[in-house]
């Protein structure tokens, strides 16, 4: 929103941007902020009306459902030890935050380290996500902070550390506004930027106003692994309140960039290859419903391949366990003949059974279509109660 003169945020201009201009001055909602009466759309619409200084007009976004964030109270969640939230996070900056992300990645030519850039930027957002606890004090959540010190959190420093091309930008250029929302930001835009289309843009969803937090002791720890579904469903749905068809969904984020077994333990891609590891769209359910897998015995005892011994495709127990029941001891899973013992699908009444119908819901319909629609439109949601 246009400030008074006399307010610092009236002035901010952005290093490095190609105007140099003040940022634009339609203003992103606050994240869980009241909105004044006058300001409100009224059937989408507002009165036109320019700013005194000739700007643009002021422009507000809807608000934030506070029934399906799993941050609603982020003001105390550490004692009190959070800092900075911007004062006004505006379209113009959000929209300047994705061509930056843009440069970066039109920077890197190799397919295979701009997947893992593109990658990045989506576990980066989401670890910091992941360890909200309701249970626990802290609670955590989205506070931009991470433990880099953590196993979980290996190979982050590839986007985030002092020498990254992302956190220089942000110092030179964003530090007047949260990590936690800049980390979402760029997600956002690394997101829109690699789906088909890019028809995947969660700018009208995205909020800000999220606080840093000084410390987040422990926060590694409450990331889930990679042992199976139980973890999954621990973080997703009995700390986040989520639905089997947000945590499939979030689950397809896998679809962009791969693993490095020096970080995670896991090597591979879950696309069919590294140049089609930098979209973001449906290919992680067509991998894993359309093809067989089996039990590898790599990766901690976690890791499923399928097709030929240099086949760099795989799979991980948190995947697998999406589509098939492998609790049950089996190596193999597979959707045609394959002489092994076949993982069995859940039953009608075991609760993992919505699991395995988002998985056919993401494909879109009958295999080979391009049909990202169902994909896109649940990540979205799931994606905004982060």
């Amino acid at each position: 929103a246009q400030q008074e003169a006399t307010d610092k945020a009236s002035s901010l201009v952005l290093k490095g941007s190609a105007s140099n201009n003040t940022v634009s001055t339609m203003e992103l909602r606050r994240y869980n902020a009241s909105v004044k009466k006058k300001r409100v759309f009224k059937n989408g619409k507002k009165k036109k009306k320019q700013s005194s200084t000739g700007g643009t007009p002021n422009i507000y976004l809807p608000n934030a459902d506070p029934s399906t964030s799993t941050n609603q109270d982020i003001r105390n969640q550490n004692g009190g030890k959070k800092v900075r939230s911007g004062r006004c996070f505006t379209i113009g900056m959000y929209d300047e935050i994705d061509a930056d992300v843009m440069r970066i990645q039109n920077s890197i030519s190799d397919p295979r380290q701009r997947g893992s850039f593109l990658g990045g930027l989506l576990r980066l957002a989401a670890h910091d996500a992941m360890d909200y606890d309701p249970r626990r004090s802290p609670r955590m959540g989205a506070d931009g902070c991470y433990d880099p010190n953590h196993s979980n959190n290996a190979g982050l420093d590839f986007v985030w550390s002092d020498r990254s091309a992302l956190r220089q930008l942000y110092v030179q250029k964003y530090s007047h506004i949260s990590k936690a929302d800049f980390w979402i930001a760029c997600a956002n835009a690394a997101i829109r930027q690699t789906s088909i289309g890019q028809r995947l843009d969660m700018k009208n969803s995205f909020r800000w106003g999220r606080k840093d937090s000084v410390t987040c002791n422990g926060q590694g720890d409450r990331l889930p692994s990679t042992r199976g579904c139980s973890q999954a469903e621990d973080v997703f749905l009995n700390r986040m309140r989520m639905t089997w068809e947000d945590a499939v969904a979030l689950m397809g984020a896998h679809t962009l960039g791969h693993g490095n077994r020096d970080n995670s333990g896991h090597q591979g891609t879950w696309a069919p290859n590294s140049r089609e590891a930098t979209v973001f769209d449906k290919k992680y359910y067509e991998q894993l419903f359309m093809n067989n897998w089996r039990m590898s015995g790599q990766g901690r005892g976690q890791d499923w391949r399928t097709g030929n011994s240099g086949n760099n495709r795989m799979m991980l127990n948190t995947d697998v366990c999406l589509a098939y029941n492998i609790e049950s001891g089996a190596r193999c899973c597979t959707t045609g003949n394959f002489e092994c013992s076949q993982c069995p699908r859940y039953s009608s009444n075991n609760p993992r059974k919505a699991a395995e119908k988002a998985v056919l819901k993401m494909l879109g319909g009958t295999p080979g279509n391009t049909n990202n629609d169902p994909f896109y439109t649940s990540f979205e949601v799931a994606w905004n109660k982060m």
